[in-house]
């Protein structure tokens, strides 16, 4: 508007993470470039610092009736849309803080613990980035009804650090930890199976391929399915593989229900939802959001179903390697995908996103936090509860209207965990660039409402039926050291293990403003050399510089000589 009033005849104003996924802006092979200058994975962060810079562009070119729609619908984004016919849930939310550093760590994964007499109420978050370095140590929280229950020892053995990993609880057989991070160049394929009953670690079959970022969910019978993620900062994965004690990790068949459009998700960072009303031996859900290999966030809502076997032969993946299997004679697993219209679903915007956690609960999946489309997620869309009513048909997304709770959490790198009717979050934060890095300083309990038999299509707030019983950091276990075991970074392939070329740098003179624009065009690094930085170069010498500063004054000077 202060443009506007001014006098300007056309205004557009757009954020830098709504103009880094314009067409009009940057190409697809212009964003990608990014990963030839650096590897990169902290997209959350990007998104953050891109949504609180605007470009705005004034001109006193009157608009024609065709750019000013155009303008119009560039400009609607996830903040801007409205929430049609939403059903609101309630949620009462508390925040205990943590005691000094305890419970700060990012990009971690929530893990079900067990105390004595099979407690169920403990919880997890192991791995992540901490303070200074990646870890390696779980954080343990407990409600105050188990507090001093239990105290659990040291973990003998186990993962090594790494972050963008997943971790899967399969029942009484525990956990699976799958694959991971350490640079975003360096996908890990390392398996690991945490026993709650035994409170340690156990290897079990690597990933046939290493990836990070990718989603997973328990199938049958203590079975998880693994599906896209990364294998560098550059390879974005498609395939699907299935892992249980018996077989190991298998590769899911991909097949389609319409034979004529061959189509599947290959994204990472994709929230995956688990259709909990389905009986028998498949499995079926739905995968929103994910980045894609362009770089952008997918608004494409998929549907999936899995089959623990089928009639075309498959081949085990277990102790060989990937280009010398042995075919089998039992049936393959397989995958169905379709891509489904987005009009089955209100408010469809809201699940494109990116970097979610999720958790099952009363039958449905509850999405919280990670980045949006163009803008920030609004704070009213922070958490919604998905119910898949028909994964063909109907899916609705109702926002969990939470009560006022301070500090508000920054929900980007937080794990997220359910005990009862009790959402636990733990960890979380981003660096924040030149303002330094912000860290969630405690853990949010939320508790949610139960929701009606009928939902309504209209606007209605259901309050929670009890107040949340807040979780609070415990302690943090550190891994033994006796047993551990040195992480395999790709067990199919030995390029993993080997360092990249470094990559020569240019030198160059300058003599005229042109080299220097010529350069700038190029985009490219270069030592320039021969520069003429005036007189100092001679005439700042010891003596120089000690009557100019002063001989008493404490200084700390730092030379390079090229």
């Amino acid at each position: 508007m202060r443009f506007r009033n001014a006098g300007w005849a056309d205004v557009h104003a757009r954020n830098l993470w709504e103009l880094w996924g314009s067409s009009g802006f940057l190409s697809p092979e212009e964003r990608m470039r990014l990963d030839e200058v650096e590897p990169f994975d902290e997209w959350e962060e990007f998104a953050l610092f891109g949504c609180h810079y605007t470009l705005l562009v004034a001109s006193n070119r009157v608009p024609s009736p065709a750019e000013q729609e155009d303008s119009i619908t560039s400009g609607m984004n996830a903040s801007s849309l409205p929430i049609n016919n939403a059903t609101f849930l309630s949620g009462e939310m508390t925040y205990m803080e943590y005691p000094k550093t305890g419970g700060i760590r990012r990009f971690a994964a929530p893990l079900s613990m067990r105390g004595p007499n099979a407690h169920p109420d403990l919880k997890g978050n192991f791995g992540g980035i901490g303070l200074n370095a990646r870890l390696d140590s779980i954080d343990v929280f407990t409600s105050p009804s188990e507090d001093g229950l239990f105290n659990p020892g040291p973990v003998r053995g186990g993962p090594s650090s790494r972050m963008c990993h997943t971790l899967t609880d399969i029942g009484d057989v525990g956990s699976l930890l799958v694959g991971g991070r350490t640079s975003p160049d360096r996908a890990l394929a390392d398996c690991w199976l945490y026993s709650k009953l035994a409170n340690t670690w156990e290897r079990v079959d690597d990933l046939p391929v290493p990836r990070y970022r990718h989603v997973a969910v328990a199938v049958g019978n203590d079975s998880v399915l693994v599906t896209g993620g990364k294998r560098d900062s550059s390879t974005v994965l498609c395939d699907t593989f299935v892992w249980n004690r018996q077989t190991g990790w298998v590769r899911c068949v991909e097949s389609w229900l319409d034979q004529e459009d061959r189509k599947q998700p290959r994204v990472f960072g994709a929230v995956m939802v688990l259709d909990s009303a389905v009986r028998g031996s498949s499995r079926r859900g739905l995968l929103t959001g994910g980045i894609t290999a362009h770089g952008l966030i997918s608004t494409d809502i998929w549907s999936w179903e899995w089959w623990p076997e089928s009639d075309v032969c498959y081949y085990s993946l277990r102790g060989r390697k990937e280009a010398n299997l042995t075919q089998t004679s039992s049936g393959a697993p397989s995958m169905k995908w379709r891509l489904l219209d987005q009009s089955i679903t209100r408010n469809v915007l809201y699940l494109a996103r990116f970097g979610a956690s999720v958790a099952n609960y009363d039958g449905d999946v509850v999405v919280v936090g990670g980045i949006g489309c163009d803008d920030l997620i609004p704070e009213s869309y922070e958490a919604v509860v998905v119910s898949i009513l028909d994964s063909t048909t109907h899916i609705d997304t109702s926002p969990i209207k939470i009560d006022g709770c301070s500090p508000r959490p920054l929900l980007v790198g937080h794990s997220v965990t359910l005990s009862g009717r009790s959402l636990l979050i733990m960890g979380g934060g981003a660096v924040c660039f030149s303002f330094g890095t912000f860290w969630n300083k405690g853990c949010y309990t939320l508790c949610l409402s139960k929701r009606p038999s009928a939902p309504s299509l209209t606007r209605s707030g259901i309050k929670p039926t009890s107040t949340p019983n807040s979780w609070k950091y415990m302690k943090t276990i550190e891994m033994g050291s006796a047993s551990k075991t040195e992480t395999s970074l790709d067990a199919t392939s030995s390029q993993q293990l080997k360092a990249k070329e470094p990559t020569a740098i240019r030198r160059k003179n300058i003599s005229s403003a042109s080299d220097f624009a010529a350069i700038l065009a190029s985009a490219q690094p270069l030592i320039l050399e021969s520069l003429d930085f005036g007189s100092c170069t001679h005439s700042w010498t010891n003596e120089y510089l000690l009557d100019r500063i002063g001989r008493d004054r404490q200084v700390s000077l730092l030379f390079h000589v090229a």
